[in-house]
């Protein structure tokens, strides 16, 4: 059964699929009885979405590969042709068998002048850098390189279906109106690190073949069901949420972190600052953070620590109590940083999860390479990859922020999050993060549902907001810009 094009919206969790996985869903449906014509079909698809968002294109240049996204494309072409379109196709290889191209123009490189493009050179089939001598390396650094607008099929070609990572020449992504047209299943890589930039939006068009989906290797987040607070509620309900952080000309860290905690529904929120200094003011926090002298000696049920917001240089016996006692905790900023230099801090985090304890921590890309001991080049290079290598190597939950926020566990589950924009790129939003996990583990949601909901729920905040280019943390913080709490 054919399913028409749809956008893809984040309403629901959706799977996804590295490059293997769906390379190999391709064979299974190409070969499938029930599945006759599967590049016609693709190519037909391809030409509706392409005329359905460019309806006045009239000049449109396909370019297409040697596999079966070349095909996909030569179909495109064939039925645009077809349809009274101007169609100039510039081919790695030969067209399918049969195909009535009478109508289409053949040409060895980019017409001077078009409306339209459709790429449908690589689509899933690169896995390696491209080199300047490949055929292609022109092709591509032409259309990627043009204002004009362009579909991409299955994937931009150039970019990594599982990693997300610009494999192509070196060009800057959305030069102008981008799209992407994934048919059969969704890659992973259009969602996080490049390729959100690259892929524009996403379409998704897909056969009638869940029986032959291999196993996802990822899932994209969808919208947190909502939570409603009874009537007959009282601040104990909702947890306290110690700030451990703030130390001396770093007080606004701990600011933040504190005031996303309250906003974001924790019943109460403490600051102490484990430097030793003597806790003064906090600015522009709010008189219902309360500030103290030491972190408690027992914790209760529905306590939790969010450690390291601007907490600077601290003995690590400090924090080596708190991370062994804490219910919940939440690890950022300089709290990942000493746990990349002390073993024994290691050890204490690795041993929360048999009691078991909720850990959370929620490193940027230098983070996580300190606490991996590689480049930060190596993480972004595969950040799903790091994020599981993280929540393994710790045993806790993993948020390992950046375009695609991609979200791991100790059991090797991986989600990526499809929201938020470069509105989020300040100083201080890892702040109002770590303190929005914290007040959502207070409530009750476990490291999971906690650390899925904040991030979600922050970047859709970044789309919506009626601000101007940057989302500043402060207002994050306050929630002026609307945000999801429940």
């Amino acid at each position: 059964m054919l399913t028409l094009p749809h956008l893809v919206r984040h309403t629901q969790p959706l799977p996804l699929w590295g490059r293997e996985a769906l390379l190999a869903w391709t064979a299974r449906a190409a070969h499938d009885p029930g599945h006759a014509n599967l590049m016609a079909h693709a190519g037909w698809r391809s030409a509706q979405l392409a005329l359905a968002l460019h309806p006045h294109a009239q000049r449109i240049w396909v370019a297409c590969g040697t596999g079966h996204n070349g095909q996909d494309g030569w179909y495109a072409a064939h039925h645009l042709a077809k349809w009274g379109r101007q169609v100039t196709v510039t081919a790695l290889g030969p067209a399918p068998a049969g195909l009535d191209l009478t109508q289409v123009e053949m040409g060895s490189e980019a017409p001077s002048h078009w409306e339209l493009g459709i790429d449908a050179l690589f689509g899933l089939g690169l896995n390696r850098p491209l080199t300047p001598e490949h055929p292609a390396f022109d092709l591509l650094r032409v259309m990627h390189g043009s204002p004009t607008p362009i579909l991409h099929l299955d994937l931009p070609s150039g970019l990594c279906p599982s990693t997300g990572t610009w494999l192509g020449p070196p060009v800057r992504p959305a030069a102008g109106p981008r799209a992407t047209l994934a048919l059969l299943g969704l890659s992973l890589g259009l969602w996080t690190h490049q390729g959100r930039d690259f892929a524009g939006r996403v379409w998704l068009s897909a056969l009638d073949s869940s029986n032959l989906a291999p196993q996802p290797d990822a899932t994209l987040l969808g919208e947190p069901a909502p939570r409603q607070r009874p009537h007959h509620s009282h601040k104990g309900a909702f947890g306290r949420v110690w700030v451990l952080g703030g130390g001396a000309g770093m007080r606004g860290a701990a600011a933040l972190a504190a005031r996303s905690a309250l906003t974001h529904g924790a019943g109460l929120v403490l600051w102490h600052d484990p430097t030793g200094h003597t806790p003064d003011d906090m600015p522009w926090a709010c008189a219902a953070i309360q500030t103290r002298q030491q972190p408690p000696d027992t914790w209760g049920a529905h306590e939790v620590a969010v450690v390291g917001c601007g907490a600077g240089q601290v003995d690590a016996r400090i924090w080596s109590s708190v991370w062994a006692n804490a219910p919940q905790l939440v690890l950022d900023a300089d709290a990942l940083n000493a746990l990349a230099q002390d073993p024994a801090l290691v050890e204490v985090v690795q041993k929360r999860q048999s009691h078991p304890m909720q850990t959370v921590m929620t490193p940027h890309p230098l983070e996580a390479a300190r606490l991996l001991g590689v480049s930060t080049e190596v993480i972004q290079r595969d950040r799903p990859q790091a994020a599981a290598q993280l929540a393994l190597r710790f045993g806790c939950t993993v948020v390992l922020k950046g375009s695609g926020t991609v979200l791991s566990n100790p059991s090797g589950s991986l989600s990526v999050n499809p929201t938020g924009n470069a509105r989020l790129a300040t100083a201080g939003s890892g702040d109002v993060l770590a303190g929005y996990v914290g007040a959502l583990l207070a409530q009750g949601l476990s490291s999971d549902e906690a650390a899925q909901e904040a991030v979600f729920a922050m970047g859709q905040m970044a789309e919506t907001a009626d601000t101007g280019t940057v989302l500043t943390a402060d207002q994050q913080a306050r929630g002026e810009a609307g945000s999801l709490t429940r």
